[in-house]
């Protein structure tokens, strides 16, 4: 066998590779590449050399030993010891070059690889081997049955020889692979497949030969990932030896060889299952045989069933027991068969392809082959499941290459396509002509030169002069380029010397300069080097040598350097450190010279730094020293004007007051900001959130309390007020109540003489902390707690206020500043009404001015969720009559902007996941809180925190930590405001002493600022004197004049123009904008919407600690690279100020390129896209992998357009290139870099379950899984919360080394209260271990909900999806921050014509069962009309956002607040099918000359397979239904105007809709909806039942006939080859089947089939004679063609009568059809013998004439109506006399015996011959005649597929045998197909002949020479020899056919 080496001039030692499979998985369900067999021993490749590399294809060539000699010279070992371990597994040849432009001389380009020489079969060492599997086969894998298609045992797949085409260009492709075993080690595994060149060293085959799809991403995969090894063989065409080729010649390639058609979505399909090999070694070159050559390719067409195909290719499947002789795996095998089926796969031209060809494993990747021989597209797979499915439907599969797919193909060629001069390192050259030809023995002039050209294409030079060049590669340790090559001789005659010194050339480029740090140099030329680039080198490592002909390759070898960072942090100007210096070595690893990493600055206390973070790269090897600088902080002069009380010089007034406005008590909370609540009672100590009441007090028993620890913390935190939860809704009272014995009174826990409230308040008082109390209203352990005692517990509930606001030991000093009054009562507790009015006067009373929470309308109200989240807007406003107990959440989250009562939103949330203490959970991070409470401080609103104590009492000192770090996080963010002082420009001032634009910025909360002449709407600039790092904006409202700001807009000026940095809604007490550091001096405030003239009171802007900082929406521990760090090769970009971090470079040049170097497994690529942009092409270590397109309808910064499969570990680079030359940009990428460790992402952000089922979350690792790693998955509370809604939930998920995903199950509870709400909570992944990352979707919601409102099978698509249908005017938004997708779609009337007006409209046509619309709703939205199917719909509840006019609910986008994620227009419950809605600005119910708006965001489809589509995709659907409408039989409704007159009304307005030109959607489904109707109203049909006379039971002929073709099958077999006895065998089947035909009873069908079974048992065989055989001539065989009989089948149309009969019901002369006519038929068989003589063999009634029954009425007076039976819409058949024809669905006969149905056999085509010649192959013509004007039957004939002694039987069943009478649709008849095994060979097609008003079939007679006549009239060939027995043994056959039809005869039924 002849295989390749990959470098030259090595060593290579034996290395024993024994590779075997121990559970191999065969088969991607419908891929068919072959796995080795469980048993197969697989050997990977290998050579020894000894001493030294072989060089030469041919040892007698004297050329090539001078050049051997050379080699051999300079390898040295050190050279080959330093690579060895990359030599030892390598196995090549000669690699095709990239093409250099021609020098006009015999040169020859140069690819990066090193190339070797063939070594000849016989010279390669035997490599020894040793199983490591078991000694006996496996059994195949159930995939491996599956995954074939056998067909007529598999003797289409004949071997065939190595020669001619297509066989020379058929190759074997293989990988081997390693995969780690379960306990320990790793096994080797092999798969195989196979491939087509379709030019010389382009090679086609399917993907799924080298990749695996991920489950989730459908991407592929390398199968065996960096384990793997790909080879190809050419010209094997013997049995493999442990499972490896044992002939022709094999090749090493690589993965960067591989070319994929799509492998980003190589699951999907397969249009998508394509590859190419760009092969190291042309296949002239590599194949043993001279003459090999490329198939070439077809040009795109389609392909109809019956033409012919091939396939070709190296099966290995030989497992199958259907196959009739064993396939040899290695040998070359090819099928010949025709197209069964086209299937086009998209609208770009894919097709699939079936065909009748026997397909099995190894087949993957031939080539299909058309009938001019050329390659169409490429097998894929066999009928799946092969054993299961009936013969006639298996078929063989693949590709036909689309024309986008040949123009890739033909683009490859042309790019990597060898021509010209091709050359191998070992000096040979060859030269190839433009159509692929590989000169070979000729003489030929190229350029000046003349040429020989041996036998195997070797050039020899005989006239002329040969030249050479001299070129130097620089690679790194893999390979991969580390620059562009080098000409360092660019044209020199052949033997010329030359001195080439590396490092003298080297140190003239820039690459020198700019990389001298980075580099060592590893070898060169072979010769280790080991030194630094930088350095001096004593050693002269010059390559000294002669030039030859073509190019002479010196490699330089390259190795990256390593470094560490040094971080020092010093006083600005000085040395002075500040703080101790910081080392960053990668763990001990260090980093690669050039790597780039952001450094956060340190927070040192008194001082700011400089800058707050800063890049830094390893420049050099060693220490890299990077220096933060700090300036000490001074704060600005506070400016304190003077503010007099009146001022003359007032223009203008004060502003007054605006709406409801804030108690004391109320503006004190906002100013708080931050409360405690503490959850601590009997739920600590039982583990629960929610106790039942009946717990006993002795559980509770604090070991250690220390209130102290709990206020102080809490005080030191910057908490203003504690909350106190003194009893929870299980009863128990924390201090010693009077009124109740559940109480700490009755517990251990200071012997019951203890009083909780009473400890918290002396600490209260300590520390000076507001205090409030948290009383449950719900009690489940008071007996009172009852409807019919509800006032008794009132009186309870009261009093226990009064002991505790009545008592001074209670509170801080004596005070409390709030009463919480919690809403929550569980499902199944009483409705006990509270006298919320007694309670509330008491509170006043007591503590006067206090804050209430309840869910009445008091001064503090519930946010709406358990998040601590507010929303935006959020109103410290409601409308007291909304405040019930229905109110929703969303209205307490918002508030509302009309509110006539101030109401203070509080925020409450756990810093835990529950509220009470539970071990299994940890505290909430600070990103987390932080996040928490930017969304609600940040807004405006109290944050009311939870801190559950522990069972010991004290606060969890996790908890304590968190809230540390929480205070200093708070610090350092407010510890120094830039804008303090800062200069302030306003649009307008308010001519008044107490507003000024300075008292924006001098940092008090009592000045302010406000707009001249009362106007709504301004701006301010703030200046802030220097650039400065910033992120957080902070604006206040001047809240105790009224909350009035509904919009405003926060702008920064970069590079002297504004750029949004955030916006808002509402702002109140304190509004926080953050986004992303940004550095900038200018500030820009616009107030958009404002309810009155708006206060402003204050201006800040700071700084977050680099730990909080906004992320850019990529995941933190990514390592971002610059655009500024790239590399761009010498070419144009163009460098822009704006990006992801701040800048970007951009490109118009094409072929521009620009490389980013990175270590890690992952890379995400950034850029800019824009509607002027183009594609970019990505490399990734040097192999392109996508073209990305970067034009995009609106301009977007920031876009990850790319991102890269998972990577090896190690050093990569991504090139990007401008592909077009339209504009491309680029803001750097990032990168995974953790060791292989990867990230954890949640494979759904939202998940949706039905109440009281769990949902089942699942993680993934990605971008690596190396090692393990835990992450923290907890959940949090939301909408809903734990207890009622889910049960909580913590878990630390551990994946192990190489596991990529987990589940997580979450409990949730079937809750009872407000059963008919959605509820959500959250699940988010918290933490990671083992330096894993938390990916791109670290959290999910899961929605929780009642089964009616959980919506399965839905689709959700964005707004802006092409098959959407707006009117003109709409505007189109593409960069929407939070909404779906980034995309909205709007529309007002201030911006339409007054023609747009009149239709504003947006309509979906989708197929399914629903449809939902979602939006904005917002005040200046309007009213809508919503059109269904062309009918308006009336709004009816639940069916979206709705206004109320006089009493009358119209679909609507108008609401009180603006908000999102609205659901406009919900409709449910419709018919699965097609629809229309259209959602309209009403232009009747709207003022059209204000501006009221519509704004869509999302549409959702629902039902199964639900989806949208285009108008024209309906149009179509219904036009298909009409057509198959107009089949319909209209004579089955009754003829009246609710039905048949309706029915054409209708009819002929739908094909008058679907002509017209536009089509209206709306109308023609409108017109389809009447039609529906129609057709579903039982009333509507007029047909009667018929009655029918009793009816004897009907022999059962089907058990008679599957056990008479059972007996004749065995019988068969029995008698062999014994024509006599077989003779006697059809007289005896003959006479069963006329004795079982005319049997009419059970009985006597039961007697006959027994005397016929006992004849055939009876029969003997002939006694045998010796047999004379004749002396063959010599002069060749000769074929044998013998005239055989025909069987002739005829059908005759019996006509039916018509039969008049009087009837005295009906009035005289009206008559009545109640039988209608139908024609019966007579088949008649004949057999026609050679010589023309006819004999009958067979006349049978088929089925019998129906009489027409018409009464004629002979009654005078007129008769009553008759009500017609129930008649379902049969499907068109055709019928008789305007009548339905009637259906006949005849079951098939499958044989059987005791009622158990027979398998079915498919029958597949008779393709044999004679004397072992192949039979021609005659295809048939189809019969498509008519008879009588009338439509012609189908006659699809089954295949038989019975076996009887070799000889071929003939098929005799007909399907679908239709007759008809004139002028009349024939009615449908369908056959049952005759199975049971009568001959052992197969049968043709038959060919159906139209003989006037007949239907004749001319079925050929089978004999076992395999010879047959395909028409009667056939002439002779040879003379009549064996005639007599041939015609006895087409009866035989015959009777396969008889027994088939005798079944059908008997069980059909009209």
């Amino acid at each position: 066998m002849k295989q390749y080496f990959l470098e030259k001039g090595r060593i290579f030692s034996i290395r024993k590779l024994t590779v075997g499979v121990a559970s191999v998985a065969v088969g991607l369900t419908f891929f068919a590449s072959g796995n080795v067999a469980a048993s197969e021993l697989v050997t990977e490749p290998k050579l020894e050399v000894d001493g030294q590399s072989k060089e030469v294809a041919d040892v007698k060539h004297e050329k090539e030993e001078a050049v051997k000699e050379e080699v051999t010279e300079k390898t040295e070992p050190t050279a080959e010891k330093a690579t060895e371990e990359a030599k030892t597994a390598e196995v090549a040849g000669d690699v095709l070059p990239e093409e250099i432009p021609d020098r006009a001389y015999p040169d020859t380009p140069v690819k990066k690889v090193d190339t070797a020489a063939i070594v000849s079969e016989q010279e390669s060492p035997q490599v020894e081997t040793k199983s490591i599997l078991k000694p006996t086969e496996v059994a195949p894998t159930e995939g491996e049955k599956e995954n074939r298609a056998v067909i007529n045992g598999g003797q289409d797949l004949k071997r065939i020889n190595y020669e001619g085409q297509p066989a020379t260009s058929a190759a074997m492709v293989y990988t081997i692979f390693s995969s780690p075993l379960a306990g320990g080690g790793s096994q080797r595994y092999l798969n195989s497949g196979s491939g087509i060149f379709v030019a010389p060293n382009i090679m086609l085959t399917v993907a799924h030969n080298f990749l695996v799809k991920d489950a989730d991403t459908n991407a592929g995969s390398i199968r065996g990932g960096d384990t793997t090894k790909f080879y190809y063989n050419v010209g094997s065409n013997t049995a493999k030896n442990n499972s490896l080729p044992t002939s022709g010649n094999t090749v090493l390639f690589k993965e960067k060889d591989i070319h994929f058609w799509n492998k980003e979505k190589f699951g999907e399909g397969i249009k998508n299952d394509l590859a190419l090999v760009v092969a190291p070694v042309p296949l002239s070159i590599a194949s043993p045989n001279k003459a090999a050559t490329f198939t070439p390719l077809a040009e795109h067409r389609e392909y109809k069933a019956g033409e012919p195909v091939s396939t070709i290719g190296y099966p290995t499947d030989s497992t199958s027991p259907e196959l009739k002789e064993p396939i040899v795996p290695g040998q070359l095998y090819k099928a010949d068969g025709v197209v069964k089926s086209t299937e086009k796969l998209d609208n770009k031209g894919a097709v699939g392809i079936t065909y009748r060809l026997t397909s099995v494993s190894g087949l993957s990747g031939g080539g299909i082959i058309n009938g001019d021989g050329k390659v169409i597209g490429i097998h894929q797979h066999g009928t799946v499941d092969n054993m299961n499915i009936a013969e006639k439907d298996r078929f063989g599969g693949g590709l036909v290459l689309s024309p986008e797919q040949l123009a890739w193909v033909k683009e490859i060629i042309d790019k990597y396509g060898v021509k010209g001069w091709y050359q191998g390192d070992n000096g040979n050259r060859y030269y190839f002509t433009p159509e692929g030809e590989m000169i070979r023995n000729k003489t030929a002039v190229i350029g000046k030169n003349k040429y020989s050209f041996d036998q195997n294409g070797i050039a020899t030079l005989l006239e002329g002069v040969d030249y050479g060049r001299v070129v130097v590669e620089h690679l790194d340790q893999k390979d991969n380029p580390v620059k562009e090559n080098d000409t360092f001789v660019e044209k020199t005659e052949v033997g010329t010397q030359f001195d080439y010194n590396y490092k003298t050339e080297i140190e003239k480029t820039d690459f020198y300069k700019k990389n001298k740090e980075k580099y060592e140099i590893v070898s060169i030329d072979g010769k280790a080097v080991n030194k630094q680039l930088k350095d001096s080198w004593g050693d002269d490592y010059s390559v000294v040598s002669k030039a030859p002909a073509g190019t002479r390759v010196i490699k330089v070898v390259y190795k990256v350097n390593k470094g560490s960072f040094d971080l020092r942090y010093r006083l600005k100007g000085t040395d002075q450190e500040l703080a101790p210096a910081t080392v960053d070595n990668n763990d001990g690893k260090e980093y690669e010279v050039s790597f780039v990493h952001r450094f956060q600055a340190k927070e040192i206390a008194g001082y700011r730094a400089v800058n707050a973070s800063q890049e830094a790269t390893i420049q050099h090897k060693g220490v890299n020293q990077v220096i933060f600088e700090y300036e000490k902080i001074e704060d600005p002069k506070p400016v304190t004007p003077a503010t007099p009380v009146v001022d003359p010089k007032d223009e203008e007034t004060e502003i007054g007051n605006y709406g409801p406005l804030p108690s004391k008590a109320q503006l004190d909370y906002h100013k708080e900001e931050l409360a405690a609540f503490i959850h601590y009672g009997m739920n600590t100590y039982t583990n629960s959130e929610w106790g039942n009441g009946r717990e006993n007090p002795q559980n509770f028993n604090p070991t250690n309390l220390d209130t102290d620890q709990w206020i102080k913390t809490l005080k030191d935190a910057g908490f203003k007020r504690t909350i106190m939860v003194v009893k929870h809704h299980d009863g128990f009272v924390i201090y010693p109540s009077q009124y109740t014995k559940h109480t700490v009174a009755a517990s251990p826990w200071k012997d019951g003489k203890g009083d909780l409230l009473e400890e918290i308040s002396k600490s209260a008082t300590k520390y000076d902390m507001n205090m409030g109390v948290y009383l449950s209203p719900w009690d489940a352990n008071n007996p009172k707690y009852h409807v019919s005692t509800e006032k008794e517990y009132n009186e309870y509930y009261l009093n226990q206020l009064k002991e505790i606001l009545g008592n001074p030991k209670y509170g801080n000093k004596g005070k409390f500043i709030e009463v919480w009054m919690d809403g929550a009562r569980g499902s199944g507790a009483q409705k006990v009404t509270y006298t919320f009015d007694e309670w509330f006067k008491y509170i006043k009373k007591a503590e006067g001015d206090i804050a209430i929470f309840s869910a009445q309308p008091t001064s503090v109200r519930w946010i709406g969720n358990e998040r601590g989240i507010a929303g935006d807007p959020v109103w410290h406003k409601v409308k007291k009559a909304k405040i019930t107990d229905d109110v929703k959440n969303d209205y307490l989250n918002h508030g509302d902007p009309e509110g006539d009562m101030y109401s203070v939103g509080e925020a409450d949330v756990s810093i835990r996941s529950g509220w009470f203490y539970h071990d299994n959970q940890q505290p909430k991070s600070i990103k987390d809180l932080m996040d928490i409470y930017f969304k609600s401080v940040g807004r405006g609103t109290p944050l009311l925190l939870n801190i559950p104590p522990n069972k010991e009492g004290k606060f969890a000192d996790a908890d304590v930590a968190r809230l540390k770090e929480f205070r200093a996080t708070l610090d350092q963010m407010y510890a120094t405001d830039f804008a303090k002082g800062a200069t302030v420009t306003a649009s307008s001032t308010r001519k008044n002493h107490l507003y000024q634009a300075s008292n924006l910025t001098d940092g008090k909360d009592d000045t302010s600022w406000a707009l001249s002449n009362d106007a709504k709407t301004g701006e301010f600039t703030v200046d802030l004197g220097q650039k400065r790092r910033f992120d957080v904006v902070e604006l206040k409202e001047d809240i105790a004049k009224g909350q009035r700001i509904s919009g405003f807009k926060v702008e920064v000026e970069l590079n002297g123009r504004w750029v949004p940095y955030g916006e808002g809604s509402t702002v109140g007490y304190r509004r926080l904008v953050q986004g992303q550091p940004v550095e900038a001096q200018k500030i820009r405030v616009t107030i958009t919407n404002s309810q009155a003239t708006p206060i402003l009171t204050n201006f800040s802007v700071y700084k977050t600690p680099s730990s909080i900082e906004k992320t850019d929406g990529y995941p933190l521990g990514l390592d971002y690279h610059s655009n500024t760090t790239a590399d761009k090769a010498n070419t144009t970009w163009y460098d822009e100020s704006e990006g992801i971090r701040g800048t970007s470079m951009w490109t118009n040049k094409k072929d521009a390129s620009v490389t980013y170097r990175f270590n890690g497994t992952k890379a995400y690529v950034v850029s800019t896209v824009d509607p002027n942009h183009g594609e970019m092409s990505v490399y990734v270590d040097g192999q392109k992998v996508a073209d990305v397109q970067t034009n995009n309808a609106a301009r977007k910064r920031s876009q990850m357009v790319y991102e890269t499969d998972d990577l090896a570990p190690g050093e990569h680079t991504i090139k990007l290139v401008n592909k077009t030359g339209k504009a491309i940009a680029t803001e750097g990428i990032y990168t995974l870099n953790n060791a292989g460790k990867g990230m954890f992402e949640l494979k759904e952000t939202t998940y949706e379950v039905q109440k009281g089922q769990p949902v089942t979350v699942t993680i993934k690792r990605v971008g690596g899984s190396k090692g393990a790693a835990t992450v923290h998955v907890v959940t949090e509370p939301g909408t809903g919360v734990h207890g009622k809604v889910y049960k909580d939930t913590t878990a630390d998920l551990t994946f192990q080394d190489g596991e990529t995903e987990k589940t997580l199950t979450i409990p949730t509870i079937d809750f009872t209260e407000q059963a008919d709400s959605i509820f959500d909570f959250k699940v988010k992944m918290t933490s990671a271990s083992d330096n894993a990352l938390l990916g791109f979707a670290s959290e999910a919601t899961v929605r929780v909900m009642k089964a009616d409102l959980l919506q399965k099978d839905q689709v959700s698509h964005d707004d802006q999806a092409s098959q959407l249908d707006y009117s003109p005017g709409w505007h189109h938004e593409t960069n929407s921050a939070g909404k779906y997708q980034n995309t909205e779609s709007w529309a007002s009337f201030g911006r339409l014509t007054e023609e747009q007006k009149k239709n504003a409209s947006v309509t979906a046509y989708f197929y399914g069962t629903g449809l939902e619309i979602k939006g904005f709703v917002d005040p200046g939205h309007g009213i809508y009309k919503v059109t269904l199917d062309g009918k308006e719909l009336e709004y009816q509840d639940g069916q979206g956002n709705a206004t109320d006019v006089n009493g009358k609910k119209y679909f609507s986008g108008t609401a009180t607040t603006r908000q999102g994620d609205q659901t406009l227009v919900r409709l449910t419950g419709l018919e699965e099918g097609w629809h229309a809605v259209t959602l309209q600005l009403d232009p009747k119910r709207n003022d059209t000359s204000r501006n009221i708006g519509i704004q869509v965001d999302k549409f959702i489809t629902r039902g199964e397979d639900s989806a949208l589509y285009t108008k024209e995709e309906l149009v179509q659907a219904m036009k298909n239904w009409k057509d198959e409408l107009a089949q319909f039989d209209q004579t089955s409704l009754k003829n009246t105007p609710e039905a048949r007159e309706a029915f054409k009304s209708n009819l002929d307005k739908l094909s008058e809709q679907l002509s017209a030109s536009p089509a209206n959607a709306q109308e023609i489904l409108k017109i389809a909806t009447a039609l529906q109707a129609i057709l579903d109203k039982e009333e509507n049909y007029g047909k009667e039942d018929t009655p029918t006379s009793e009816q004897p039971e009907e022999p059962n002929y089907d058990k008679a006939m599957a056990s008479l073709a059972e007996a004749i099958q065995n019988k068969s077999k029995e008698l062999g080859s014994d024509k006599e006895a077989k003779k006697k065998l059809v007289e005896l089947s003959e006479q069963a089947l006329t004795a079982i035909q005319e049997a009419k009873t059970q009985d006597s069908v039961d007697k006959a089939l027994q005397a016929a079974l006992t004849s055939i048992n009876q029969l003997q065989a002939t006694p045998k004679e010796e047999v004379k055989h004749s002396i063959v001539p010599t002069d060749g065989d000769k074929e044998l063609v013998q005239p055989q009989p025909s069987l002739e089948v005829v059908e005759k149309v019996i006509n039916f009568k018509k039969v008049k009969q009087e009837d005295s019901s009906l009035p005289k002369g009206e008559t009545r059809v109640t039988q209608v006519g139908r024609a019966g038929k007579e088949r008649i068989l004949t057999e026609v013998a050679p010589d023309g003589s006819r004999t009958i063999k067979l006349r049978e009634v088929v089925e019998v004439a129906q009489d027409e029954i018409v009464l004629v009425g002979t009654k005078k007076e007129e008769s009553a109506k008759i009500v017609s039976a129930d008649h379902k819409v049969p499907e068109f058949t055709g019928g008789v006399s305007d009548s339905e024809a009637a259906i006949h669905n005849l079951p098939e006969f499958t044989g059987g015996v005791s009622g158990s149905e027979a398998a079915i056999h498919n029958l597949p085509e008779f393709t044999g011959g004679v004397s072992g010649s192949e039979a021609a192959i005659h295809n048939l013509p189809e019969f498509t005649g008519g008879v009588s004007d009338s439509e012609a039957a189908i006659h699809n004939l089954p295949e038989f597929t019975g076996s009887m002694t070799g000889s071929e039987g003939v098929t005799h069943g007909v399907s679908n045998v239709e007759e008809g009478v004139p002028s009349e649709e024939a009615a449908s008849h369908q056959e049952s197909r005759f199975t049971s095994d009568v001959t052992d060979s197969e049968t043709t097609m038959n060919e159906i002949v139209d003989k006037n008003d007949e239907k004749s079939y001319v079925v050929p007679v089978m004999l076992e020479d395999k010879t047959y006549q395909a028409l009667a009239n056939r002439q002779e060939v040879l003379p009549k020899t064996g005639s007599e027995d041939g015609s006895a043994f087409a009866s035989v056959g015959i009777i396969g056919m008889f027994l088939g039809m005798i079944g059908i005869v008997k069980r059909k039924k009209d």
